[in-house]
């Protein structure tokens, strides 16, 4: 999965993301650099890793490290997080649509946050700040309770910015 994190402006240069199952075993850890601004940025697992195991619960954490020797300063988000199986006709529906904000939708529906966010920041990343799916971006954030975040820029892994304000958008056409 991809995790989304939002980041604040912050001095700090560094940040550690960690993944546990659920007897809180160590499933990866890594420390990345963080952005010179504001905003939502993206951890993904390694391909090298292997695949979280389906119906089980993982937690998670991302900390800014704000003072490497005093890390009790830390700024930390958690959440968890379970890989579903998807069989029958939710994989069918899955196969025949073809358009993300769809997919991303159809995600949503069942209650699969990470591939419906992913799924759209993906497709954010690909085709150049797409207006629809910015404007799809928005929505699926809003519809979680996250208004505050939807203007944010969006950093993705490489923490490259994508501005996702009003003025921005690249017209539908």
């Amino acid at each position: 999965p991809e995790f989304f994190v939002y980041v604040p402006q912050t001095s700090a240069d560094k940040a550690e993301f960690i993944l546990l199952d659920e007897e809180n075993n160590e499933i990866y850890q890594t420390t990345l650099p963080l952005p010179s601004e504001a905003g939502i940025v993206s951890v993904s697992l390694p391909e090298t890793e292997p695949p979280l195991e389906v119906d089980k619960n993982y937690r998670w954490f991302f900390a800014v490290i704000c003072n490497q020797d005093d890390r009790i300063k830390d700024l930390v988000v958690e959440g968890w997080t379970q890989r579903r199986e998807i069989e029958g006709n939710l994989a069918a529906k899955l196969e025949e649509t073809t358009r993300a904000g769809d997919r991303s939708q159809i995600y949503a529906e069942n209650g699969i946050w990470h591939d419906a966010l992913s799924t759209l920041a993906e497709e954010i990343r690909n085709s150049n700040r797409n207006a629809l799916a910015i404007v799809q971006w928005k929505i699926l954030l809003a519809s979680a309770g996250l208004d505050k975040v939807t203007e944010v820029p969006l950093l993705l892994s490489a923490f490259d910015p994508v501005d996702v304000s009003e003025e921005k958008i690249l017209p539908l056409n």
